[in-house]
């Protein structure tokens, strides 16, 4: 994998020997966007959006090339990103299988949150 970024006026790479990571994203507002563009430039897959809201998980499950789901039908990931808002890590957390790790990328709510 080749990851390029800007330096001064030109274009630098390195290469990178890390394995490629199998992502599910809940959630589908502009963090999980935004995350989701990261982790895809960075070479990871983006396998699922998993979203309650099916219009704006459906847009960013295609924007990503990734397959829209609801929480019940979370299949099998490297890791879990919970990109919700605060209020709902806690809940969306309880609902991931346990044998898949999980992140927040809450400012406010610690890492017991999760499950």
């Amino acid at each position: 994998m080749v990851v390029l970024w800007q330096l001064g006026e030109g274009l630098s790479s390195i290469e990178m020997h890390k394995k490629q990571l199998n992502i599910s994203i809940a959630g589908s507002g502009m963090v999980a966007r935004y995350f989701g563009l990261a982790l895809k430039v960075a070479g990871h897959k983006i396998s699922q959006i998993i979203a309650r809201n099916s219009d704006t998980g459906r847009s960013l499950a295609n924007e990503l090339g990734a397959e829209f789901a609801g929480i019940e039908n979370t299949t099998s990931a490297d890791l879990i990103a919970v990109l919700v808002s605060d209020d709902a890590i806690e809940e969306v957390s309880a609902q991931i299988p346990i044998n898949i790790p999980q992140f927040h990328a809450s400012g406010v709510s610690n890492l017991d949150v999760l499950r």
